[in-house]
């Protein structure tokens, strides 16, 4: 066991996959994970899957549903090895082609490699066959005796590795076109599998004779193997001598190996292994037979079972801490947190979903109610509280509920701007409020915005609109800014951003929406407006946008870093003149002194079982040169 047990999580969404027998894994350049099983061959997007599989009235989509392997040319073909031959799925029309090879007995395709020079190489029970670069057919490499194929390999030379079933271990020069001969591999002469990790050191993988090291590889008369075997009165050795997988964690460096009876981990070369074998525990593998591995170019870890289906893990070194709020949740069944505001560098504003909001402690993790506080007792109850800002004259606490209007706290007693005080703001709930530069407290609710001024009046924005100009539906309005110009600008889900500008003592409001051209999306679900003047928005759908004030338009921002269909749920600019954007599962750090370069971190996972996403808050700490913690539902 590790110090610290790896998280082995489903895949996103709860996919469900035709079969739970997974066979291989295989991630193209275009960044989707492909998934072999054996009840078709999968497409995985992150979101959504698509399958392949026999289908009698579509030959051009029908591929033999037992799937061993694929890999991708440079032209961005698949090839795809079956229980029932070679298969070619170009990728740019969607169409599957049954590939001959020169030999009428070859029905089971192991292993398919595709070299940087363009040759295609394909292993199957029947030998070893090869089309090279702008040939259209494959030819048959000839060996003294029948070779049953199990795993083929490219090394970073360029030369060509072989493993077989019981023939042993094979080195092709391409340059030479010599074929090198490797004896005694193991007593069974099984080469199953062949990895070569980053430090270029070479890795066998034995039916039953466990795990080998390569030594001096490439020297015929010096070549040696050091062997991990499974050692039943040793937890620390590799946990099956049957190999199935090998791959490298390219976050920590260390080799993962797929075995009969569990994923083993090397935690170093002296032969300690960490295994994770099968647990019905949340959080750990469900099956024993570990038979696909893949680490995917964003880090995480992909481990396939033949009977468990799939699961993946984050090896990243957190950047960030998770505090998971325990005090809090003592108190109430739910710490998902929807607002947070700073008070001063211990205590912070949080609101809790459904359970209206506290005042917490960062250092003791104390934790005020605020139907405990006398200011709040007298007060009807409260579910939700959308945002808390602080007001800049004189302090005072706003806080926007979801059923009860707004609460202005001045730190002994409460102002309530509800209908009753105030029969103009006939919509109590207020998910965003803002102070403006003149003091107007502007108010984002279900049905519009309200307008209330330092001497407490209050208008509807619409009643202020010059004549001619946009006339804002009633809508919900997310998220409200104001810019160094003076002009409010509005996120709302449906009708676009607004830009209100003040002219008159009315204001001229303007529309920015994909409706009419000057924007990426439908709407906004958060605004933020950076030290520079820059404008940002958060889409439901269509990434992170920044307005052009040159075209007068939002345009995609991050065009080429987001996923497609990427909700941006927070935005915010800490005292570097960093960006921090956060999403459902991950938060982008955009360096903007760096020529807006990004970084990716992934969300530390929480412990929370009713909730199927993460949403991140972040806070500026204004006490301190920093982002304060995370809190996540």
């Amino acid at each position: 066991m590790t110090k610290e047990y790896i998280n082995f999580s489903p895949l996103r969404n709860l996919i469900q996959l035709p079969t739970n027998e997974i066979r291989n894994l295989f991630q193209d350049k275009e960044g989707y994970i492909w998934i072999a099983t054996y009840n078709g061959l999968v497409r995985y997007d992150g979101y959504s899957t698509k399958v392949y599989h026999a289908e009698p009235d579509d030959s051009e989509k029908s591929i033999d549903g037992f799937i061993n392997a694929i890999a991708e040319d440079y032209e961005c073909n698949l090839w795809i090895g079956t229980h029932n031959g070679l298969y070619k799925l170009n990728k740019r029309n969607d169409k599957i082609e049954n590939i001959s090879l020169p030999h009428p007995q070859v029905t089971n395709v192991e292993t398919v490699t595709c070299t940087h020079k363009g040759a295609v190489w394909v292993g199957t029970n029947k030998g070893l066959f090869i089309k090279k670069e702008n040939e259209a057919n494959f030819t048959q490499y000839k060996f003294e005796t029948n070779i049953d194929v199990k795993s083929i390999l490219e090394d970073k030379r360029g030369h060509i590795w072989i493993g077989t079933w019981s023939q042993g271990l094979y080195r092709y020069d391409p340059t030479q076109q010599r074929l090198y001969t490797y004896h005694n591999v193991c007593p069974g002469n099984s080469a199953h599998v062949i990895f070569q990790d980053k430090n270029e050191n070479i890795w066998i993988g034995t039916w039953r004779y466990g795990l080998l090291k390569m030594q001096n590889p490439y020297d015929m008369q010096h070549y040696g193997f050091v062997r991990y075997t499974h050692d039943e009165n040793d937890p620390s050795s590799i946990a099956d001598n049957i190999i199935y997988a090998i791959t490298q964690d390219r976050n920590t460096g260390k080799l993962w190996i797929g075995s009969r009876s569990a994923l083993s981990i090397m935690e170093s070369e002296n032969g300690t292994f960490t295994n994770y074998y099968p647990s019905d525990k949340s959080g750990h593998l469900p099956f024993n037979e570990v038979d696909a591995l893949l680490s995917s170019a964003d880090g995480l870890m992909w481990v396939g079972m033949l009977g468990g289906g799939i699961r993946v893990a984050n090896t990243n070194p957190r950047k960030f801490n998770l505090n998971s709020l325990r005090s809090i949740r003592d108190i109430f069944p739910s710490a998902s947190v929807r607002a947070i505001c700073p008070i001063d560098k211990n205590w912070i504003w949080i609101s809790i979903m459904g359970f209206g909001f506290v005042k917490y402690n960062m250092q003791s993790h104390e934790v005020i109610p605020y139907n405990q506080m006398p200011a709040f007792r007298n007060l009807p109850p409260v579910s939700t509280v959308n945002e808390i800002i602080r007001l800049r004259e004189k302090g005072e606490y706003c806080f926007a509920t979801w059923d009860d209007g707004l609460w202005i706290l001045d730190g002994k007693k409460v102002e309530e701007i509800n209908i009753d005080s105030y029969p103009q703001l006939t919509d109590v709930c207020i998910y965003s409020v803002l102070e403006d530069n003149k003091r107007n407290i502007w108010l984002g609710t279900r049905s519009g915005i309200f307008l209330l001024t330092p001497q407490r009046k209050m208008y509807a924005l619409n009643d202020l609109i010059e004549n001619n100009a946009y006339i804002p539906p009633k809508e919900s309005i997310f998220r409200l800014q104001e810019d160094k110009d003076g002009n409010i600008w509005a996120a709302t889900p449906n009708s676009g951003i607004w830009k209100i500008t003040p002219k008159n003592h009315k204001f001229v409001t303007k529309q920015y929406s994909i409706n009419l051209g000057n924007a990426e999306a439908v709407g906004a679900m958060a605004l933020y407006i950076d030290s520079e003047n820059t404008i940002w928005a958060g889409t439901n759908g269509k990434g992170l946008n920044v307005y052009n004030a040159h075209k007068d338009c939002f345009q995609n921002a991050l065009p080429n870093t987001m996923k497609k269909g990427e909700v941006v749920s927070c935005i915010l600019e800490d005292n570097l003149k960093g960006l921090w954007v956060t999403m459902t599962s991950e938060m982008i750090h955009i360096d903007k002194t760096k020529k807006e370069k990004t970084y990716k971190y992934s969300l530390p996972k929480t412990d929370c079982k009713t909730t199927s996403s993460i949403e991140m808050l972040v806070q500026k700490v204004k006490t301190a040169n920093c982002i304060s913690e995370g809190y996540m539902a």
